[in-house]
């Protein structure tokens, strides 16, 4: 693994535009529950598959929000891991674009300044009667109080996250910034949801895989670090800053 982890700094070394692309993995050791991981919340039954299906949050926001604002808790609480803050690090030495398949919002409190976020984040809500935006912050009480914040129509309100019959977010820039890199990251994800999964397609260059755990598509050129994003990070840190902390 030393090699490994040698071979990775060496490409990052010379690397003038990165992108990353993160799933769950990153965030587990912030305390952020995965989906479908050993511990996952829908592996545990802690809430059913349809609790983000759109047509479900129609028929019944207050049953998804009493599962959200559980959620939305446990991820104001989350401080950023090593590995996200090793990320923000990297700004220093190249042109670096984040896309996440994460909705907690961690890429921006490490500092992280491209962040794509395809599947959205809880920082906005949009009403599903008129189409009016408010800002999470301006609705947080509400929630908190009665599992049904509502816009001054009087419609549902929705987190601007991407629920299960909506499209992704900035697919598009994502593949352009995929096209565009010269080393491509792909951190705690093992590539099995669509569209994200995509992603690699689009890229011709250099491939650092980082994840506890076997990836779809991964080919013998790409090089493959099997072990936690923060171990990762740490190691790949003191060859790239040494002395420094993460």
């Amino acid at each position: 693994m030393e090699n490994h982890i040698q071979k990775a700094a060496d490409i990052l070394s010379h690397t003038e535009r990165l992108l990353v692309l993160t799933g769950a993995g990153i965030s587990t050791s912030a305390g952020i529950p995965d989906f479908r991981g050993d511990k996952g919340i829908y592996t545990l039954g802690t809430v059913s598959e349809d609790i983000f299906d759109l047509r479900a949050f129609r028929d019944d926001p207050k049953r998804f929000w009493e599962f959200g604002k559980k959620f939305i808790f446990t991820m104001e609480k989350a401080a950023p891991t090593p590995m996200h803050r090793f990320i923000k690090k990297l700004e220093i030495r190249m042109e670096t674009t984040v896309v996440t398949q994460n909705i907690d919002g961690i890429h921006e409190k490490a500092g992280s300044t491209d962040v794509i976020e395809l599947h959205g984040s809880f920082s906005s809500l949009t009403c599903l009667s008129c189409g009016k935006t408010y800002a999470y912050k301006g609705k947080q009480d509400q929630i908190m109080e009665t599992n049904s914040p509502i816009c001054e129509c009087g419609g549902a309100l929705k987190p601007d996250i991407v629920f299960f019959g909506e499209p992704v977010q900035d697919l598009k820039k994502a593949f352009k910034k995929a096209a565009d890199a010269d080393t491509m990251m792909i951190i705690g994800s093992s590539l099995t949801v669509y569209p994200a999964s995509l992603l690699p397609s689009y890229f011709k260059g250099k491939m650092i895989v980082v994840n506890k755990g076997p990836v779809s598509g991964i080919t013998i050129t790409d090089l493959f670090l099997d072990i936690e994003a923060d171990r990762a990070a740490i190691e790949l840190s003191k060859i790239l800053f040494p002395g420094e902390e993460i």
